[in-house]
């Protein structure tokens, strides 16, 4: 009996920490398109700078860009409350 209660703890502690390992990496993901999408505020703003695109262009694709940043916040902070 004991030593099915060791392997049983044994398994929950691998289980935790793949777990564990598979929050790292979706942190590490999720920031990295954070980044991502940074870069493309920039990039619009540049466009809009050199005026390459218009104002309603440039205020609907920063209004999407800020609603995904919020979406990904939310997730990001999801994963880290959790890790």
């Amino acid at each position: 009996m004991k030593g099915k209660i060791e392997k049983n703890n044994k398994e929950n502690l691998e289980k935790q920490n793949e777990y564990k390992k598979y929050l790292k990496e979706m942190i590490n993901i999720l920031n990295i398109i954070d980044s991502q999408l940074n870069t493309q505020r920039i990039y619009l703003r540049i466009l809009k700078k050199y005026k390459w695109i218009d104002e309603k262009k440039f205020r609907v694709a920063m209004e999407l860009i800020y609603e995904i940043g919020k979406i990904l916040g939310g997730l990001i902070k999801y994963y880290a409350k959790n890790y």
